[in-house]
């Protein structure tokens, strides 16, 4: 409808200056000694009307290729940051394929192409500890590190979670402790850090753990129940600890080796190692909500 409506007007506006053509009998003179030129006023306005739209034409030509060889360079960095794009795309969907080679592969070309460069280091420090390759792992925690700017707390999560799952629970010990000082406490943060407690029977830390994501729905009364069992011993390594700080060198040889002993069947109650819910750690990850909340202090 709008292009049958412009040419409608286009046929109204050549007939109206044909109309005006008709009446218009003016002319123009043009000197150049020894020559003059004479020619209808209507000739001149379309001669004047045809050199500015060819004059338009060429400088619009002469622009589009000057400018062609910075499109072209604008056109391979679009493409390349779309190739940067998928390769990130694809090394989640061939991680989560259970693909680890071809994840790495893909994680390192989006690394090299500056695509969101710490989340790739951390898909690539993923991979490479799916593939037991510890060598290549470090490497890329390391690269991930250089832009903590962008994903430290993503950093730390992903250092914690995979020093638990490889038992290295001195290092994921020391990794909920840098989220936590920088205020990170959400539900898998302390996940992580309650089943590092029960790994090293801290268990004064894991019962205020277990009372914190009881708080905000994230464990429940039942699976909270066993950690519970041992508040009187963690109550009781809190007050044979200060005990022995407040005694100092000055009590009896015989009174530190007895508040010794305390203080280690307090820190190691029996059967620590085998509790008697042994799947509360492995049960944590499927307890309450999705990790999305933040748990306060």
């Amino acid at each position: 409808m709008r292009g049958l409506l412009w040419l409608i007007g286009l046929f109204a506006l050549a007939a109206g200056l044909a109309v005006a053509g008709r009446y218009n009998e003016g002319y123009a003179l043009l000197v150049w000694p020894p020559y003059r030129i004479q020619i209808s006023l209507n000739l001149l306005i379309l001669l004047l009307v045809g050199a500015f739209a060819a004059a338009y034409s060429l400088s619009r030509l002469v622009a589009r290729t000057m400018a062609l060889p910075r499109a072209v360079q604008q056109f391979r960095a679009r493409k390349s940051r779309e190739r940067a794009s998928q390769a990130i795309y694809d090394a989640v969907r061939l991680r989560i394929e259970g693909r680890f080679g071809q994840a790495l592969k893909q994680a390192t070309a989006a690394y090299e192409a500056n695509e969101s460069p710490g989340l790739a280091a951390l898909l690539a420090a993923r991979a490479a500890e799916s593939l037991r390759d510890d060598e290549r792992y470090r490497y890329w925690l390391g690269k991930a590190a250089e832009h903590d700017g962008e994903t430290r707390v993503a950093r730390l999560m992903t250092e914690a979670k995979l020093a638990v799952e490889g038992r290295r629970f001195d290092e994921a010990s020391e990794r909920i402790a840098e989220l936590q000082a920088g205020g990170q406490r959400h539900i898998a943060a302390l996940r992580l850090a309650l089943r590092t407690a029960q790994a090293t029977a801290n268990w004064g830390e894991a019962v205020r753990l277990v009372r914190q994501l009881v708080k905000v729905k994230a464990l429940s009364a039942e699976l909270a129940e066993p950690v519970h069992e041992f508040e009187p011993l963690a109550m009781l390594a809190v007050r044979v600890n200060g005990d022995l700080r407040d005694a100092g060198d000055g009590a009896p040889r015989g009174d530190r080796a007895h508040g010794a002993g305390l203080l280690g069947r307090a820190d190691q109650p029996p059967g620590i190692h085998q509790p008697r819910h042994p799947h509360l750690g492995h049960r944590l990850d499927d307890a309450g909500p999705a990790d999305a909340g933040d748990a306060g202090g």
